[in-house]
């Protein structure tokens, strides 16, 4: 049956699940239940017999969470165990630094349900854990891709403890079971099986004593000054240059026109022209007013040019025989400020 797990990339899973009705022929039609909390180290498993009134639990027994303490109780007892510690136990997350998930399977026969759970370490190697009569039994299963042969290594210890068995069973599988089954040309790390030649090859070289800057490269280098511009140096040393010398001459700024040398277009007669050139004149307004906010409000020519078309075209939309009422002589007020702007600037 396989397992449901709460929190199955952190190093010690928070939940783990699984249940079988025994429905269609499974497990010879008997009933198997399990609710296993391993950072609080409590289990419970239930198993069932098809007909029967009682059902048999296995809980945990002192110093572990090994599923050994058997007892008897009534289903209804049996169900109510299984929710309570379900509903028990921290919904914190715990570290995760391992990859991959974990796998749970809860096997069912033999008079006594087992516990079977996977860790794959990495793409060669992976790691079971399997509750037994004495306590947790960790095999670590090995990939012939990276290594010289395939197989599976069973740990000698057998802790009482789940979370016990996750850490002993990293330290010996990458001390142990990773470098026994690589021969010496596979790995570089013979020293960790060879105490000769670990002393006589040491994993890592000392460096040569750096040699001190001036021995290596001469004296030490001469503080290169640094280039000074014209006003700098002359403001030191004084200006060597006559008096009378001609100075660079820049480019003269441009000077925009006035309004009117910028021809003007028709007054709109037709309402979706008007409408148009209004939309046009409002755009090219945000337009303007964006680059000018851009130029931290410096006067520009180029843009004092849009600037006196865009109020010759404000001025024809204004003059159409459609702009009459308030509205024109609102316009007209807006229009002869921007005039004036214009020629101020």
């Amino acid at each position: 049956v396989t397992a449901k797990i709460a929190g199955k990339d952190e190093d010690i899973p928070r939940l783990i699940e699984a249940f079988q009705s025994g429905r269609k022929g499974a497990c010879g039609g008997d009933q198997y239940a399990l609710v296993f909390r391993p950072p609080e180290g409590r289990i419970a498993l239930v198993h069932l017999v098809k007909g029967a009134k009682e059902a048999t639990v296995w809980t945990e027994g002192d110093g572990g969470d090994l599923p050994v303490t058997k007892q008897t109780m009534s289903e209804a007892a049996a169900a109510e165990l299984l929710d309570r510690l379900r509903r028990s136990g921290s919904k914190q997350s715990g570290p995760g630094s391992l990859r991959g998930d974990w796998t749970g399977t809860l096997m069912c026969g033999g008079g006594r349900p087992a516990v079977v759970l996977r860790k794959a370490l990495s793409t060669y190697l992976t790691l079971e854990f399997r509750s037994g009569s004495r306590g947790w039994e960790v095999s670590a299963q090995r990939k012939e891709t990276w290594f010289q042969r395939s197989g599976t290594e069973q740990m000698g210890a057998s802790p009482g403890s789940f979370a016990e068995a996750v850490r002993l069973a990293l330290a010996w599988a990458t001390a142990g079971a990773v470098s026994s089954a690589c021969s010496m040309r596979d790995t570089h790390r013979r020293g960790m099986v060879d105490s000769a030649w670990a002393a006589a090859r040491p994993a890592v070289r000392p460096a040569d004593p750096a040699s001190p800057i001036p021995e290596k490269f001469g004296a030490e280098k001469a503080e290169v000054p640094k280039k000074r511009g014209r006003k700098a140096a002359e403001a030191e040393q004084g200006s060597d240059m006559p008096a009378d010398a001609p100075k660079k001459r820049g480019r003269k700024p441009a000077v925009p026109p006035a309004l009117s040398e910028i021809p003007s277009p028709q007054p709109p007669n037709c309402p979706t022209s008007t409408a148009n050139i209004a939309e046009a004149v409002q755009a090219e307004a945000s337009a303007l007013s964006a680059e000018v906010n851009s130029l931290w409000g410096e006067d520009s020519p180029a843009i004092l040019e849009r600037a006196g078309k865009l109020i010759r075209r404000a001025m024809s939309l204004v003059e159409s025989p459609l702009c009459t009422g308030k509205l024109r002589e609102e316009a007209e007020q807006a229009v002869r400020a921007a005039m004036t702007e214009y020629r101020s600037a």
